[in-house]
């Protein structure tokens, strides 16, 4: 059995099982024993240090805790049960586990215990979710470490947030004044569209609008005109009568004029088309024998495979058969005939032979 325990414990009481290992048809527990039965004996040990002896004694099941105390807690109702008092020198601090064994009893199966030792204990005068103050004396050095470096950053927050943090937020603050400055002169330059999805300038925007020019000053008299003549406005409003903008919009025009007279996708492809066509009907006599006498003399085809040749097959199948025939490996026996491959390694075709003395039938080429 397995468990964890704090450190420093000053009792320790415990519930074991003990199996009788004569019945080997189930788990059954062992009866009858007690602190002084014939050979039961306990020992334990610490990481670090010898085994030592424990001094099993007489209690109660009831009784107050008695360092190792032995005794049944109910033979008929729970065969097996037992309760023990694990002496506190096993839970010392200075270590991170024990292990104790009872053993030696007739028909007993050991009784192995292994702990898992803390530095951690819960405060008699909070709630139980509440653990009091480590010991930083007894606590394990990885313990040690972690609350030192926690300390250290605990001690960093609190320095940087009485001095650096408020001069960062001072400086955020200042940004945020002069955006809400420069976004207030856009009040009477920008309006929501009718359906409200997009800002756009309003007809007195050049009258009004942020600052331009240079630096915050606002737009100047010839800054105004300037802009006008550029965007092709009539005094004051919107209404476009020339300028740079009607310029590009009339050499737009220009462009898409042009461009319309493109044919489409389609038209394209049957130009194309017409052109190959043309083309072709350009070949003279002496390019079609040219083409003609390389494929006779150039251009290279394979053998006919195997299998049987077909009634309708090209020219070229029918030549490449008959040359195949007169060229390739042949085998004639008293049945039949073997066409082979080119390598002459494999048969390709067969045929059977059928017939008398004076007449002899020759079938189609097989498989």
């Amino acid at each position: 059995m397995k468990g964890d325990v704090f450190s420093g414990l000053t009792e320790f009481s415990d519930i074991i099982f003990i199996r009788d290992t004569s019945v080997t048809t189930s788990v059954t527990g062992l009866t009858g024993l007690t602190y002084d039965s014939t050979g039961l004996v306990g020992y334990y040990v610490r990481p670090g240090e010898s085994a030592t002896a424990i001094t099993l004694a007489t209690q109660t099941v009831t009784g107050a805790y008695s360092s190792g105390g032995f005794v049944e807690i109910d033979a008929t109702n729970m065969p097996g049960f037992y309760r023990i008092d694990w002496p506190v020198a096993i839970f010392a601090t200075g270590v991170r586990s024990a292990f104790a064994v009872l053993s030696g009893a007739t028909n007993m199966e050991a009784v192995r215990c292994q702990w898992d030792i803390t530095s951690f204990e819960k405060s008699d005068e909070t709630s139980d979710d509440r653990l009091v103050n480590i010991d930083e004396a007894s606590a394990p050095s990885e313990i040690r470490e972690e609350m030192d470096s926690n300390s250290t950053q605990l001690a960093a927050i609190v320095e940087d947030t009485g001095t650096t943090l408020p001069t960062t937020l001072s400086e955020i603050d200042a940004v945020v004044d002069t955006i809400q400055t420069t976004t207030d002169k856009l009040d009477d330059t920008l309006v929501l569209n009718g359906e409200g999805t997009e800002y756009q300038f309003t007809e007195d925007a050049l009258e009004n609008g942020p600052s331009g020019g240079t630096g915050e000053a606002d737009w100047t008299d010839a800054e105004k005109q300037q802009m006008r003549d550029a965007l092709g406005v009539d005094g004051d409003k919107t209404t476009a009568t020339g300028g740079q903008l009607q310029t590009l919009d009339t050499v737009a025009d220009g462009i898409k004029a042009v461009t319309d007279l493109i044919p489409d996708a389609g038209a394209m492809t049957s130009i194309a088309q017409e052109a190959t066509i043309e083309a072709l009907n350009d070949i003279s006599p002496s390019e079609v024998n040219s083409e003609m006498l390389d494929v006779l003399n150039v251009d290279t085809f394979g053998e006919p495979g195997s299998g049987q040749p077909a009634i309708t097959i090209s020219l070229v199948d029918k030549i490449g058969w008959l040359y195949k025939y007169f060229r390739n490996k042949k085998v004639s026996t008293s049945t039949g005939l073997d066409l082979y491959e080119g390598t002459g390694s494999t048969v390709d075709n067969s045929r059977t032979h059928t017939g008398s003395d004076t007449e002899v039938t020759v079938d189609t080429w097989d498989e």
